[in-house]
């Protein structure tokens, strides 16, 4: 059985024979891709001359069939009909000439949410800013409406070029994000899409200020209409205002994938070790490992306006009531040590002469 090393150079010397007369001269590389949470995948790029976008088609699943009795060939033939399915149009192809032209730039802009800690090799060439305990990143979109979609992350080399600030990317992609349409529906709503095709409800279209949580199981579900890196829209305040007002105030954000995260209300009879547990259990089972975005419960704080992390805030909130209790202990006791304190009187006091006397 090859190795992973023999695995790509058999690709490399074979993938040509299942590919198109228009790929004879393609040049054919093979890079390691940071993924979200910092995986790392080996992808194979397949790029013919004068192409400006050429898609990774990722091989690491592909050697795991080969190595459970996949036939070699067979997997070859599946790459080469992978880069035919994802050639890129001449549309797309031209797309690359505006990264070099902010104002086209800014209409393509989208935000993309990882977490800090798991992300520390993808964010080393990425454009990000801190978000408690995300890291929100810049991306330009490609494609659409029929062509080759995907992104392409903003790095330092990109801003830099631009002569833009990190604060003005952040502002633009702000303005940009509404262009991906936010939605917020009831969880079974969601599923009985996912099986009977039955279109849900967006509750932000809701006139009636907030929703009947009595049952205390309520659990929401906050994306995109395409349902693609819609863990974002928590870093709109106008969706954020609304799903407020619609639970009452103050929410739970499970961040269970970078396309959505689940809304819970303070009604909830889950505590927030249950929470904690339901997001683990969702991200192990459900989530694949590049599209999971957090294990960390957040509590969005609709006086303030922010997200924090939930069991910091737990814990910040207990340490603030030890302290207040433990000042009230405090001024307490001061109070009865100066009612107890005897003062002698003004016509009681010692004098110099008495003293002299003594």
């Amino acid at each position: 059985m090859l190795n992973f090393k023999e695995f790509q150079e058999y690709i490399k010397n074979n993938v040509k024979d299942y590919l198109p007369e228009s790929y004879k001269d393609a040049d054919i590389q093979f890079r390691d891709v940071v993924k979200n949470n910092d995986v790392h995948l080996t992808g194979v790029m397949i790029k013919r001359e004068n192409e400006t976008l050429t898609p990774n088609i990722y091989i690491n699943e592909l050697y795991e069939k080969y190595s459970s009795g996949m036939n070699l060939d067979e997997i070859v033939g599946d790459i080469a009909d992978l880069r035919i399915e994802h050639d890129p149009p001449e549309e797309a192809q031209s797309i690359s000439s505006i990264f070099t032209n902010y104002e086209m730039v800014k209409q393509r802009l989208e935000i993309h949410l990882c977490d800090m800690e798991l992300n520390r090799d993808k964010l080393k060439n990425q454009v990000y800013t801190e978000q408690g305990d995300f890291a929100a990143t810049y991306h330009i979109k490609i494609g659409g409406d029929g062509m080759l979609r995907g992104s392409v992350a903003v790095t330092p080399n990109l801003l830099k070029g631009w002569g833009i600030t990190e604060e003005q990317l952040r502002e633009d992609s702000l303005r940009a994000e509404p262009s991906k349409g936010a939605v917020f529906t009831d969880i079974e709503a969601l599923v009985a899409e996912k099986m009977l095709g039955l279109k849900p409800i967006n509750l932000l279209d809701k006139q009636n200020d907030i929703i009947d949580n009595g049952d205390g199981f309520s659990l929401y579900c906050l994306t995109s209409e395409d349902y693609r890196y819609g863990a974002s829209m928590i870093l709109r305040e106008d969706v954020m205002d609304k799903v407020s007002k619609l639970m009452g105030g103050d929410f739970y954000i499970l961040p269970s994938s970078i396309h959505e995260t689940l809304i819970v209300p303070t009604t909830t009879q889950m505590t927030l070790e249950d929470m904690s547990i339901m997001v683990q259990d969702a991200n192990k089972e459900a989530v694949e490992p590049e599209d999971k975005l957090s294990d960390k419960v957040q509590f969005y704080d609709s006086k303030e306006m922010v997200i924090e992390n939930a069991k910091k805030r737990e814990s910040r909130l207990a340490m603030e009531k030890a302290s207040t209790k433990e000042a009230g202990i405090h001024k307490k006791l001061q109070e009865n040590r100066q009612k107890n304190m005897k003062v002698p009187s003004e016509g009681k006091r010692t004098s110099n002469r008495d003293l002299a006397a003594l």
